[in-house]
């Protein structure tokens, strides 16, 4: 692929709609572009909701909470442990040695871990820029140079999430009539286990939230 038609793509691409999650109690609020001279733009997300936004503001959104999810969690095992130490009497845990050593390995989890909560706050892709029908995926291109460890994470959470669709067959045609058969696009929930398939892009979107719950808890156990 020419080097224009890869910047055109990804251009097309970054303006697409984004289905995101919120999975705290409070909402949440993205902020783009601070130095401009009309002043920073805010995306709000509202707890325990979905929101759709462009790529680059849901992608922002992803990393931030994703860091959010995993430092909130570090800080509440701290909390739990100096009150561990004040009731038997201990003192708790200094900021700049003690407490460094305690939250460090919390604050690393495994890349398993870390797409389960991408995984958690990225829904889907509700509108493709630029694209008026759905078409078939792409083969696979070589990663740019550049890209973070979470670029290459939300990308292999986007591609598990992308609904697969089904080749239609060669039209079969039946005389004296001249009849075509066109095999129905199949969209598959690609969770482990599960093998839930609809003929409806949003009934696969509706069925993959009753997996929420249960990537909800395993995101509550990290660190524990």
């Amino acid at each position: 692929m020419a080097k224009g038609t890869i910047l055109a793509e990804i251009e097309r691409k970054s303006q697409d709609l984004i289905r995101v999650y919120n999975p705290l109690n409070e909402d949440y609020v993205i902020t783009w572009d601070k130095s401009s001279p009309a002043g920073a733009k805010l995306f709000r997300v509202k707890a325990k909701k979905e929101e759709v936004l462009i790529r680059w503001i849901a992608k922002k959104y992803i990393q931030e909470m994703a860091q959010k999810l995993i430092t909130s969690n570090a800080d509440e095992a701290v909390k739990k442990e100096n009150e561990r130490r004040i009731k038997a009497g201990i003192a708790k845990m200094d900021t700049h040695t003690e407490q460094v050593a305690f939250e460090t390995p919390l604050l690393r989890i495994d890349d398993l871990r870390y797409k389960e909560i991408l995984a958690l706050l990225y829904v889907g892709i509700e509108r493709e820029y630029g694209i008026d029908v759905e078409a078939e995926a792409e083969p696979e291109t070589p990663l740019e140079p550049g890209k973070t460890a979470f670029d290459v994470a939300l990308e292999e959470v986007e591609k598990k999430k992308a609904l697969e669709l089904a080749k239609p067959k060669e039209p079969a045609l039946k005389k004296p009539e001249p009849k075509v058969e066109v095999k129905q696009k199949k969209y598959k929930c690609d969770f482990p286990g599960c093998d839930f398939s609809t003929d409806a892009s949003i009934a696969l979107q509706g069925h993959k939230r009753t997996h929420r719950k249960n990537l909800e808890d395993k995101v509550k156990e990290i660190n524990k």
